[in-house]
């Protein structure tokens, strides 16, 4: 491979924006979960949306991987949480 072959593994900006927006829209969309404010119906569309951008996918995955819970002082913590069981269950 040359590194003429090599630039277009580099995304463009617009690729740029894409995955920061969807790695935005990760972090709300697992926040709105948090606080079980999304349907089934709306989590399996909003998940398999977000599955088509590799970078997006892998944050909200990670960001399953914790539960957000309140501390004894009235604060938010992220808590490593049952993440096999699903959102609901």
């Amino acid at each position: 491979m040359t590194l003429i072959d090599m630039d277009r593994a580099t995304p463009t900006p617009s690729e740029c924006e894409d995955d920061t927006d969807l790695r935005r829209e990760a972090w709300f969309f697992w926040l709105a979960v948090q606080f079980k404010h999304v349907s089934k119906k709306k989590y399996k569309q909003t998940a398999e949306r977000l599955d088509r951008c590799p970078l997006a996918s892998a944050y909200f995955r990670e960001l399953c991987h914790y539960d957000l819970v309140i501390n004894q002082r009235g604060l938010f913590e992220l808590h490593l949480g049952l993440y096999e069981s699903g959102p609901y269950e």
